[in-house]
C-alpha cells in the first residue's frame, strides 16, 4: 500500500495528470457508491429507479464509472431514496490521495438511520431497530404457524403494516427480520419456502398485462436476498420455459428475477449464457447488461469460478474497447473497478490473487487487463515477494517480466507521466 500511495504522490504533481485523475475520481467514486449503496439495501436498479420517478436505464447510466454528466438535483434524489443525504464540498489534493488508498467496497456503504449506531445504537449489543423488531413479532410466529401464505401475500403487497418503512419496499422490511438472525437460523428456510409457496397464486411468477402487482418483485426479492437450492430449482425452470421472454412485463420484475436468479446459482449452467451477454452487450429478454453479466460469473457455483472470471475480463475487455473505443485512461478505470470488486468479493480466498493471474495467462489477458492486475494484487513489494515465492520457476519469469514492465515508485526514481495516463483503481 505505501509503495502505491507513493507511486500515486508522485504522478499527481503533473497538473494535466492530476486535473485528469480526479475528474474520474469522482465520476467513477459517484458510480460505485450509488451501486454499493443500493445493493446494500437490497434494491435493484429498477426498484431505485421507481423511487426517483425514473426509468431503470437512467440508473444504469449513473452506475457506469465512465459517466460524467452530473447532476445535483438528480443526485440529491437518489440520496434521499438511499435513505443518505448529499454531501459537496471542496477538497485538497492530499485528500484526494487519502481518498484513493482507502478504497473499498466497505467504504462505500453507508447505515441507514435506523440502523446508525448515533440514533439507534449498535446491533452488536443486542439492539436491533424497533421497526424490525416489529416485523419479527409478526413474522416468526406466522412462520412456525400452520397458516396458509396469504398474510406473507398482504405484506409483500404492502398491507397490514404499520406506517414506518414507507420508503421501502415491504419486501425491505421482510428480509431485514430474518437477515438479523444467525445464518443458522430456521427461519431463512422457512421464509423461502413460504416465498416459494406464493408462486401458485400467480402464472409463472408474473403480473397480467396491465396489473401493478408488487407481489412477483417482493417473491424475486426475497431469493436474491436468501439463495437456496430450492430457490434455484425453481428461478431455472422459469429461466428455462422462458415465460417472461416476449411479454410486456414491468421492469420491476424483469430486474427483480434477474437478481435472484444471478445469486441463486448452484452450478455453473448459466455461464456460455454471462459470457454471451459480455460479449454482446444484451439478452433476448433478460434485462441485463455487460456488468450485469459479469456479476453473473461471479456468483457462478462453487465460488469462486476463477477462470469463468478470468474470461470475463477478456471478454469484457474485447466488448468495451471494441464497442466504445474508449481510451486507456477509462479502460483502464473501468478495470481497476472490476479488478477491485473481484478481490473485494473474494477477500478471504487464500491464493485468489495467484489464481486469478495463471487462469488470465492461460487466456491471454491484454495489458490492460494485467496492468489492473498487477495495481490491485500486487501494489507493494511484500505482495510480489509473496507471489513470486509462490511460484514455479516458469511463472516466476513470467511475473518477473510483469513487474519490470510496472515498476513500483520510489522517491528516488520518480516515473514519467504517460501524456494519456493510467489511472490507478477508484
Amino acid at each position: 500500500m505505501k509503495e502505491r500511495r507513493s507511486r500515486l504522490i508522485d504522478e499527481l504533481r503533473d497538473k494535466e495528470y492530476r486535473e485528469a485523475y480526479a475528474d474520474q475520481h469522482v465520476n467513477a467514486l459517484l458510480a460505485a457508491q450509488i451501486s454499493a449503496i443500493r445493493e446494500q439495501r437490497g434494491l435493484t436498479q429498477a426498484g431505485l429507479a421507481e423511487r426517483i420517478k425514473k426509468q431503470q436505464p437512467a440508473i444504469s447510466r449513473i452506475e457506469n464509472v465512465n459517466y460524467a454528466r452530473w447532476n445535483i438535483q438528480t443526485l440529491r434524489e437518489v440520496a434521499n431514496a438511499l435513505g443518505c443525504w448529499l454531501d459537496i464540498r471542496f477538497q485538497s489534493w492530499g485528500q484526494l490521495v487519502d481518498d484513493a488508498d482507502s478504497y473499498s467496497m466497505e467504504t462505500l456503504r453507508r447505515d441507514r438511520l435506523e440502523d446508525d449506531p448515533v440514533f439507534f445504537g449498535s446491533q452488536a449489543q443486542g439492539q436491533v431497530p424497533e421497526p424490525v423488531r416489529w416485523m419479527q413479532k409478526q413474522l416468526f410466529p406466522w412462520l412456525l404457524s400452520n397458516h396458509d401464505n396469504d398474510q406473507l401475500s398482504r405484506w409483500l403487497r404492502g398491507l397490514d403494516l404499520p406506517s414506518f418503512g414507507d420508503a421501502e419496499p415491504p419486501f425491505v422490511w421482510i428480509g431485514r427480520a430474518v437477515e438479523v438472525e444467525p445464518e443458522d437460523s430456521p427461519y431463512r428456510s422457512l421464509l423461502i419456502d413460504r416465498a416459494l409457496g406464493l408462486f401458485s397464486e400467480i402464472e409463472h411468477g408474473v403480473p397480467r398485462p396491465g396489473e401493478q402487482n408488487p407481489l412477483p418483485v417482493g417473491i424475486f426479492n426475497l431469493l436474491a436476498m436468501f439463495p437456496s437450492v430450492k430457490g434455484w430449482q425453481k428461478l431455472n425452470e422459469i429461466y428455462q420455459d422462458g415465460p417472461l421472454s416476449g411479454m410486456m412485463l414491468p421492469a420491476p420484475v424483469q430486474s427483480a428475477f434477474l437478481s435472484a436468479l444471478i445469486r441463486n446459482q448452484v452450478d455453473r449452467k448459466l455461464e456460455s449464457t454471462w459470457l454471451t451477454i459480455i460479449r454482446e452487450g444484451k439478452h433476448d429478454w433478460l434485462p441485463a447488461n455487460e456488468f450485469d453479466a459479469f456479476e453473473g460469473l461471479k456468483w457462478l457455483s462453487p465460488r469462486p469460478r476463477i477462470d469463468a472470471i478470468a474470461k470475463g475480463l477478456r471478454e469484457m475487455y474485447m466488448s468495451q474497447y471494441g464497442r466504445s473505443k474508449l481510451g486507456a485512461v477509462k479502460l483502464a478505470a473501468t478495470f481497476g473497478s472490476l479488478m477491485e470488486d473481484v478481490k473485494h468479493t473474494f477477500k478471504n480466498h487464500p491464493s485468489l490473487d495467484e489464481m486469478l493471474w495463471k487462469a488470465g495467462q492461460r487466456i491471454d489477458w491484454d495489458e490492460t487487463i494485467v496492468a489492473a492486475w498487477v495495481k490491485v494484487f500486487a501494489a507493494s513489494e511484500e505482495d510480489r515477494t509473496r507471489l513470486l515465492e509462490g511460484a514455479d520457476e516458469s511463472d516466476s519469469r513470467l511475473l518477473t517480466s510483469v513487474f519490470g514492465a510496472f515498476p513500483l515508485a520510489s522517491p528516488a526514481d520518480v516515473q514519467t507521466v504517460a501524456s494519456e495516463p493510467e489511472l490507478a483503481p477508484v
